[in-house]
Formats: C-alpha cells, sequence, structure tokens
C-alpha cells in the first residue's frame, strides 16, 4: 500500500434477519516487518512490527432504496407495506369478480423483486382454463400502468388451490411511498363462504452495484418480505352492507316470490301477477325467468307484454315460451333494488280444458 493513496475493497455479506442500527466498524492493522542491512552488510531480520490503533470507520449516509441514511455498514432494516388494501366488486357466487389491490412500500422493490398475495381460496376455474389446472397466468392490471412484468399491464402466477397471485416488479420498479394499484379477475365458487384472512408478502431483489473494479454484481440472496395480514374493504355491494371483503359470497335469493291469477275460467283470458322481492340489488340487463307456467293457449313470443310496479323494474316485454311456460324479463333502467317489493303483470290464455295449478318456479 502506498502512502496517500486510495484503495477500495468490496465483498458481499448477508444481512441478518431483523432490523438493527448500523454497526461502529473500526479498522486497525499492522506495519509489516523490514529488514535491513547492518554496518556489516548482513542482512538482518526485523523483530517488531508496528500497531496501527484502531480507528472507527467514518460510515455513508446516503440513501438507499429511497431511505434515507440506510447507506452505513449493516444498518437493516424490514421492507413492508404500510398500505395494503384489498376488495372485491362482486360478491354472488359463482360470478365473475374484480379483485382491487392498493399497495404503497417503505422502500424501493427492485426489477424481478416478487409480491404475493395469498390466501384467496374458494374460486374456480374461469372457462378458459383446463379444470385441472391450478397454476395459470393470470392477467393483471396495473396503475401506474406496466408495473408489473407481463403483456397489456401484467401477468401473474395464480395458484387456484392455494390462491395465490405472484406478480414480478418491472423495470419500472416499484418506488418508495407511491401507491400503486393492481386487479385481476377471478371466478367466485358455488357455495357461500364468510371472507378468508388475505396475505401479501414478497421478495425486494437485491440492488446492483459495481464492485471495485467496476464489474456489476447482484448479491445471491433477496430480502423477503414477511407475511402481514391485508386491510379488507367494509363497503356496501349490491346494496348489501360488508360484502367488499374479497371471497365473501352469498347466494342471490328471492325472499318474496308470490304468483296469482286473476280468472280461472278454461279458454279465457287470464292476468298473472307476481310480486318479488330480492336480496341484493339487480343491475339493469339482469334476468328473472319463470318457469313451469305450462298448459296456456299464448303462443311464444319475444314481445310477451309486461307491466311492473315500480315502473321500470323490468322491461315493457318479455320473451315467452309456449312449451315450456318460460318468461324470462329482463331487468329495466331503474334495476331492481335489495328489499325493495315489485310486481309484474302479464297476460296469459287459458287452457281449453281444466287443469290442477302449476307449481311455478323463479
Amino acid at each position: 500500500l502506498l502512502r496517500n493513496a486510495t484503495y477500495i475493497v468490496s465483498f458481499f455479506v448477508r444481512n441478518p434477519a431483523v432490523a438493527q442500527d448500523a454497526a461502529v466498524v473500526a479498522l486497525s492493522g499492522e506495519v509489516g516487518l523490514v529488514d535491513a542491512f547492518n554496518a556489516l552488510g548482513e542482512l538482518q531480520n526485523a523483530s517488531f512490527p508496528s500497531p496501527v490503533p484502531s480507528a472507527n470507520l467514518t460510515g455513508a449516509n446516503e440513501s438507499r432504496l429511497s431511505v434515507d441514511d440506510t447507506a452505513a455498514p449493516l444498518m437493516v432494516f424490514a421492507p413492508t407495506f404500510p398500505t395494503k388494501k384489498i376488495g372485491q366488486s362482486m360478491p354472488l357466487v359463482a360470478a365473475s369478480n374484480l379483485i382491487s389491490v392498493t399497495i404503497q412500500s417503505n422502500c424501493d422493490f427492485a426489477e424481478d423483486s416478487y409480491i404475493t398475495i395469498s390466501g384467496l381460496t374458494g374460486t374456480q376455474a374461469p372457462a378458459a382454463f383446463p379444470s385441472d389446472q391450478t397454476l395459470a397466468n393470470l392477467s393483471v392490471t396495473s396503475m401506474p400502468h406496466n408495473t408489473f412484468k407481463g403483456n397489456a399491464g401484467g401477468v401473474g402466477v395464480w395458484n387456484e388451490t392455494e390462491g395465490t397471485l405472484v406478480v414480478t416488479v418491472g423495470a419500472d420498479k416499484v418506488l418508495k411511498n407511491t401507491t400503486y394499484l393492481l386487479s385481476f379477475w377471478v371466478r367466485n365458487g358455488d357455495t357461500e363462504q364468510p371472507a378468508p384472512v388475505i396475505t401479501i408478502s414478497g421478495t425486494v431483489d437485491p440492488a446492483g452495484t459495481n464492485d471495485v473494479l467496476g464489474v456489476y454484481q447482484i448479491g445471491e440472496f433477496p430480502a423477503p418480505v414477511h407475511a402481514a395480514g391485508m386491510l379488507p374493504a367494509n363497503e356496501t355491494r349490491l346494496g348489501v352492507p360488508d360484502t367488499a371483503a374479497p371471497g365473501k359470497t352469498f347466494e342471490a335469493t328471492f325472499p318474496t316470490r308470490e304468483v296469482a291469477q286473476s280468472f280461472p275460467l278454461a279458454d279465457a283470458s287470464n292476468m298473472l301477477t307476481v310480486t318479488l322481492r330480492t336480496n341484493v340489488d339487480m343491475a339493469p340487463g339482469s334476468n328473472v325467468t319463470f318457469t313451469s307456467l305450462t298448459g296456456t293457449q299464448t303462443p311464444s313470443t319475444n314481445a310477451l307484454p309486461v307491466t311492473s310496479n315500480p315502473a321500470g323494474g323490468c322491461r315493457d316485454a318479455g320473451l315467452w315460451e309456449q312449451a315450456s311456460g318460460r318468461l324470462t324479463l329482463t331487468v329495466g333502467a331503474e334495476g331492481l333494488l335489495e328489499n325493495t317489493t315489485y310486481r309484474f303483470s302479464f297476460w296469459l290464455r287459458n287452457t281449453n280444458d281444466t287443469q290442477e295449478a302449476v307449481t311455478v318456479d323463479i
């Protein structure tokens, strides 16, 4: 080592598994023995090296991963998601359901870091997936756009059995204290269930750096982001409170479902009136179907006049199929509101013979 010359040494270590303050790093040494010739020209071996007293090194005070004062050696902190919210669009069984995630991290996540959402159990494979497929690529939409790797905003690896989605951070990184939104479609299962506990975890890929020879190096070990519970949404869906937590599903039903006729004589016109009340909001374009209205003389038509009260509950014409006694109504522009009573009436012509009352299904 030459006087007043600068030397740089670099090496990899693996950080501890828990957070800690920066270490106090000291430097000491010995100046090696220097042999010399005596007055007779004989080479003599020196006996005592010169110690270099210990002195503390000055720790770097720069930022790492956009976190201030984290360049001092072995200053270690745990990566977390201070913001980790999750919600769903649709709580009904068997329906398509858009899952929406909002996250914010306490440090930068480099390209090729992973974020894993776990616990979304109780779904079923979309129709496009083979029935025996549990691992599949799932399209993910993100904001900012293209935060995650893959086509059209991102692709995650979905495990239906475990209810996990793994996404890979793209070249733009996930930046500290920046809000990211991601959403993806699942299909709810066929049975009701309470909301499961959903967690978020991941790994932060080691930040690459140049060594003393200018060679770009990436460390062997990523940093784990330990699993933490996500905050489920507690909003209203379809008019039903507290149904926005992902995985919470229930069946849509008609608690009130009554049907009556105006005229029981053979061969005559007969107004049927149906009284309904649903346990969820039904959006415009939804369908309500009555079956087993058999034995009539009304021919099939795609425009059977229907009256609704309140007005707008359904469109003013329904699809009537005479042979099966099936009438399909399309919910009107106002929709059907949860826990609200609606009445629908329509004319059919009775059979020209006698018959017992039919059991009408909805």
